[in-house]
């Protein structure tokens, strides 16, 4: 018998990080910004935001709002229990590579979140479109 492929989603929700990346993703794309900002202070933790402010993320959720607009879940490179990998899809069609790492133990807290922009190829030629 072949194995049932498993969704991009269900992946995630058997995943702590991919959890967390969900509720960003889902506050993120609310546009509130408040909301995003008490996300940030509860569930991430002190060392990741040591390591780059809660005020730093926000303005980077916020220009990615602005630039590019919501994301969504395109595709899901890796998931293990603590660690999500994951590539977002924007509505204005530029991707994102999005890695969440978090705490074994409860909560859970995040240990770890890059959002880096994923250089847009043009086919055939190798080049970085930007």
């Amino acid at each position: 018998m072949t194995p049932k492929p498993v969704s991009d989603q269900h992946a995630l929700t058997g995943s702590q990080a991919g959890l967390r990346l969900i509720a960003l993703l889902t506050i993120t794309n609310s546009g509130k910004i408040d909301r995003l900002r008490a996300y940030l202070r509860d569930n991430f933790h002190a060392a990741a935001l040591e390591e780059r402010s809660a005020p730093d993320r926000v303005a980077q959720i916020k220009l990615i709002l602005r630039e590019a607009g919501r994301l969504r879940v395109r595709q899901v490179v890796a998931t293990e229990k603590h660690r999500a990998v994951v590539i977002l899809g924007s509505e204005r069609g530029s991707h994102y590579l999005a890695d969440m790492a978090c705490e074994e133990d409860y909560p859970h807290r995040v240990l770890a979140f890059d959002l880096v922009l994923l250089p847009d190829m043009q086919a055939g030629d190798g080049e970085s479109a930007l």
